[in-house]
């Protein structure tokens, strides 16, 4: 990866913890006190972290339609699959418009 970045195509998906269940590994009585795989508090990223595959190191960059998100976060599901890797927005919205669960979009990675 050159600093500057390289155009990728990204499978996207997108996760709240507040929410629970599989968004959150640990949920009590209406709260997810889990931190990120990063060991940071998702509440201080919400809107701007994503999980990233693990061939990624955290803080890689990831700019998707001009918006900079950061990889701060795991998932089992995230992996690289048919060259393609899948990405999950922490997000309490969807993270750009047009948003599907799966979609493949355009973005810039960039190296921390």
């Amino acid at each position: 990866m050159a600093n500057n970045g390289v155009a990728i195509k990204i499978r996207a998906s997108r996760y709240d913890p507040s929410l629970g269940g599989i968004n959150c590994s640990h949920f009590v009585n209406g709260q997810c006190l889990s931190h990120m795989a990063s060991g940071l508090p998702w509440q201080e990223y919400l809107g701007k972290a994503i999980a990233c595959p693990p061939e990624w190191v955290f803080h890689t960059k990831l700019i998707v339609n001009g918006k900079t998100w950061e990889c701060l976060d795991r998932g089992s599901k995230i992996k690289i699959v048919d060259n393609i890797p899948w990405v999950d927005f922490l997000s309490d919205e969807t993270p750009f418009a047009g948003y599907r669960y799966g979609k493949i979009v355009d973005a810039i990675l960039v190296s921390p």
